[in-house]
């Protein structure tokens, strides 16, 4: 960490049990109780799994909430795009868009708790409302060429939605001619 009072550059590598890692460099800025952050490279590793990309405009209002204008991450086609607000008292507002996703990575972030999962996901997901009391949650994608289990191919196109304490779920799933 070098600089101050009002303004900083970081850049930091930690290293974590299970191979794995975090690297970053960043510029942050100070005032009062509000921090801004811009990570103009973030590389998050798991053995030889590594997602790179960057953080713009992270706001941190110790008494509000945490503002972020738009958080990129990607490994190859990969790709992990999210903007909003996360208030913590009041409403929030988060999307994520998760695109061409490999589920085979969950086995390797996961090694112990995985289920045996392959194929891609594209997803979009929208958090409003207050997520500590009343969220709303929105989830629709779509997962192609996968195999779960001995299933395979599995293909479906999803909406998933929680409002009002009500779970609603609409999909069109193939399974590989299983039904």
């Amino acid at each position: 960490l070098r600089g101050g009072p009002e303004k900083y550059t970081a850049n930091g590598a930690f290293k974590a049990p299970g191979e794995r890692r975090a690297e970053f460099q960043a510029r942050v800025e100070a005032n009062d109780n509000v921090y801004r952050l811009n990570v103009d490279a973030v590389e998050l590793a798991v053995g030889e799994l590594s997602w790179r990309g960057s953080v713009q405009n992270l706001t941190l209002d110790v008494e509000r909430g945490i503002e972020f204008e738009r958080i990129l991450m990607g490994n190859g086609p990969q790709r992990l795009k999210a903007t909003g607000v996360w208030q913590f008292s009041g409403p929030d507002d988060i999307e994520a868009d998760l695109e061409n996703f490999d589920l085979a990575v969950l086995g390797i972030l996961y090694p112990d708790q995985a289920l045996d999962l392959e194929g891609g996901v594209d997803l979009h997901f929208e958090f409003r409302g207050d997520l500590d009391r009343e969220p709303t949650i929105v989830a629709e994608g779509t997962l192609t060429d996968a195999r779960l289990w001995d299933i395979a191919p599995v293909n479906a196109a999803y909406l998933i939605g929680f409002d009002e304490g009500i779970l609603e779920a609409d999909a069109q799933v193939d399974l590989g001619g299983r039904g």
